[in-house]
């Protein structure tokens, strides 16, 4: 029996690589898995056992370990959480220094997760009026090449007052 458990504790050599992360969470699914903005704007895909397992809320932040996300989602969503913590409880009643373009920029992507209808900088600013979003953090946003983002020369007729 004893030979049996030194199989089973076997240690490997090989180190799996991941890129440790600060990420907010922005969003939770009805599948219950969410998504998480890092520092640089780059979007974190959260599977719903890791969302589970820490029961997430949104504005959580996370320490997050991740990878490169599947290639044929990585133009969206960069990477994925393969393993995650919280900060300790004790640590939660400090207040948290988070970057306020990071803030700002996950505002507006909840917004346009919400309501996923196409919007103009205009709008955008417009409906975030009470957020305090300057127009040129909401342009910085829309040009920011990080952002999942799909856009297009629109026109509409503007009738006078």
């Amino acid at each position: 029996m004893h030979k049996l458990q030194e199989n089973f504790t076997h240690t490997s050599e090989h180190n799996f690589n991941t890129e440790s992360m600060y990420v907010m969470i922005e969003n939770l699914t009805e599948a219950r898995s969410a998504f998480g903005v890092t520092d640089e704007g780059e979007a974190v895909f959260f599977n719903s056992r890791l969302v589970k397992l820490l029961n997430f809320n949104q504005g959580d932040l996370v320490d997050a370990r991740c990878v490169p996300n599947y290639a044929d989602k990585r133009d969206h969503i960069p990477w994925r959480c393969v393993r995650a913590t919280m900060p300790d409880r004790a640590e939660e009643s400090k207040p948290v220094s988070v970057d306020p373009k990071v803030q700002d920029f996950a505002v507006i992507r909840a917004t346009m997760v919400e309501s996923p209808e196409w919007w103009t900088a205009d709008e955008l600013a417009e409906h975030l009026e009470e957020e305090n979003i300057s127009m040129a953090r909401i342009d910085e946003f829309l040009s920011d090449k990080n952002q999942p983002l799909e856009s297009t020369e629109s026109y509409r007729i503007v009738l006078p007052d």
